[in-house]
């Protein structure tokens, strides 16, 4: 960066390295049951980063009132795993209406729609969110997940959304997610993943 040495002279000094490096996009636009983002197929979460961003724009479902949803995937034996998962959703609707789901002992992460969800069952109405992942294909903590989005479900109507989730067992490596709705489908979505670079 440039900065002055206050006589009006310009001067350079170095900066850390580093930023977002786009590992890879997905982008749906008909129906599909599930949003599956691995090693294996897109060589995400193989440890080259410790830290991860997901950009997900326009994410629109079939049915009405429904949430999204996350499970991880266990890099041994490549299946996502359907128990210990703990999670809080917490939901602000333009109507001042708080709406909070949690659990300490569930069958996946339930992240944006909160307890109302996206929707109407039509094509309109959508859900938008950033989210991190940290740890993952680590055995030394938890894999968590954390972020924040908006969600819609009818005209007239947005609401903010705050949330995180993780495994509970740290002696599995994750190497994946898969995202899906809690009824019915997903219809549309672009979903773009980075990895943030360690120095």
């Amino acid at each position: 960066i440039m900065q002055t040495d206050g006589s009006g002279n310009l001067s350079f000094v170095d900066t850390p390295s580093g930023g977002l490096v786009k590992v890879a996009e997905l982008n749906i636009t008909s129906s599909t049951a599930a949003v599956e983002l691995n090693d294996s197929t897109s060589g995400l979460f193989d440890g080259t980063f410790r830290t991860y961003m997901l950009v997900m724009n326009e994410v629109k479902v079939s049915g009405a009132n429904e949430v999204l949803q996350m499970q991880f995937r266990n890099e041994s034996g490549s299946s996502y795993i359907t128990s210990s998962y703990a999670f809080i959703s917490r939901a602000i609707d333009s109507s001042d209406n708080v709406r909070t789901v949690s659990s300490t002992s569930a069958n996946q992460i339930t992240f944006l729609g909160s307890t109302d969800g996206i929707g109407d069952g039509s094509a309109n109405f959508s859900a938008e969110g950033v989210i991190y992942f940290v740890n993952f294909n680590q055995t030394d903590s938890e894999q968590n997940m954390f972020g924040t989005g908006a969600y819609n479900k009818q005209s007239g109507y947005i609401a903010t959304n705050h949330f995180a989730g993780k495994y509970r067992d740290t002696s599995s490596q994750i190497d994946g997610i898969k995202i899906f709705p809690g009824g019915g489908t997903i219809t549309n979505g672009n979903f773009k993943i980075y990895g943030l670079a360690n120095s």
